[in-house]
């Protein structure tokens, strides 16, 4: 079965000073935010929701149309096959506060990109960091 879901990768820059947002899912990983489609949503619009509805972040600004794709399989406590793809945006992000949905998010923490990747719990995640690192390098 495939899966499509949508996330913002958030940025904070202050005083020369680069930090990620990272969110801890009840579901135990460290990860950006992202999240399904609602009806009639472009992946834009559904990236920036699910980052208001998981962080309370709401002043962000798209970085570029630049995309960043991340693709993973997993099987599901029922068995089933997942092929995931997630197409991540950069948002910078102007007020760094932030209001945990607990629902779903345990915790959050702003980071600067190396202590991002160590606390990244999956390898797609680090490398899709790598990727953007080296985008913003080159703006």
């Amino acid at each position: 079965m495939k899966d499509e879901s949508f996330g913002i990768i958030p940025i904070h820059e202050k005083a020369g000073s680069r930090r990620f947002l990272l969110i801890h899912q009840k579901k135990g990983h460290w990860s950006f935010p992202k999240g399904h489609a609602d009806p009639g949503e472009t992946p834009a619009q559904t990236a920036l929701r699910e980052l208001a509805e998981e962080t309370g972040v709401e002043s962000v600004e798209l970085f570029s149309d630049e995309v960043f794709i991340e693709r993973y399989a997993f099987i599901t406590k029922k068995g089933q096959h997942i092929d995931k793809t997630v197409t991540f945006f950069i948002g910078l992000v102007d007020d760094p506060t932030v209001t945990i949905q607990p629902d779903e998010v345990q915790d959050h923490a702003w980071l600067t990109a190396d202590q991002a990747r160590d606390r990244l719990t999956f390898p797609e995640a680090r490398e899709l960091l790598a990727r953007v690192l080296v985008h913003l390098d080159q703006k």
